[in-house]
């Protein structure tokens, strides 16, 4: 299934930058958000779906990817500082 949005997270414990962008790169939607379950979750299910989640590795990742996993198509948590482009 090719997914239609890709939202991107970045979360600390107070809150979460969010960039939302189609599969060509367009971003639709930029914002800093108060990192609290509700918030989140009626922000990644207000993108158009098929949508996926990926998530910055951190203390809160765990608990995104848990809260989000049922809201997206798919939720991936990656290492900003170890990936394909710095090998």
């Amino acid at each position: 299934m090719k997914l239609r949005h890709y939202i991107a997270m970045d979360m600390h414990c107070s809150h979460t930058t969010l960039e939302a962008q189609t599969r060509s790169g367009h971003v639709v939607r930029r914002l800093d958000l108060a990192t609290e379950a509700k918030v989140l979750i009626d922000t990644v299910k207000s993108v158009p779906g098929p949508r996926g989640v990926v998530i910055e590795e951190s203390t809160m990742a765990d608990w995104g990817y848990r809260l989000l996993k049922p809201f997206a198509n798919e939720v991936v948590v990656c290492d900003p500082r170890r990936n394909k482009v710095g090998e």
